[in-house]
């Protein structure tokens, strides 16, 4: 699907919240290069076309890749506290265990250390998840954002 190779490809340019014209733009520039004239060919209908077909997969692409995303800064947190500093819980869990999970002495103090310098005294344990998270991606201030909004909760 060209929407998901829109996203796959140009996912260091537009980030985690890309701006609809941003990514609309990138989109025609690889449907251009698929399909060469597509977009010339039903320029009378073209904005009908994208904003009716294709502007909805293009959220859902989105929506699940955030999805994902949000999934591996959670394994990332977890893997970063420990076991020790931070108990696992399952993120289908029920909203009684979720409030049990965040009642918890661990949960508490990991939160608190969120902001606090790491074991080896180089770097804060957000921005160590964020860095585990993200790989070797250069990250925005919207994917740091992002990180920090998922540990939170």
């Amino acid at each position: 699907n060209l929407a998901s190779k829109t996203y796959k490809t140009q996912l260091s340019v537009l980030g985690i919240y890309p701006e609809e014209s941003a990514f609309q733009k990138a989109f025609e520039t690889i449907l251009e290069q698929e399909k060469p004239g597509y977009i010339e060919k039903h320029n009378p209908q073209w904005m009908h076309i994208y904003s009716r077909r294709i502007e909805p997969l293009c959220h859902d692409i989105i929506k699940f890749r955030r999805y994902d995303k949000a999934k591996e800064i959670r394994a990332a947190m977890f893997d970063i506290f420990g076991e020790n500093l931070l108990a696992q819980i399952n993120t289908n869990a029920a909203a009684e265990s979720i409030c049990e999970f965040k009642k918890l002495t661990k949960t508490k103090r990991a939160f608190k250390c969120l902001f606090k310098v790491d074991d080896d005294g180089s770097l804060p344990y957000i921005q160590a998840i964020r860095n585990k998270a993200w790989g070797k991606k250069k990250t925005t201030e919207k994917d740091t954002a992002f990180t920090l909004a998922v540990c939170e909760v």
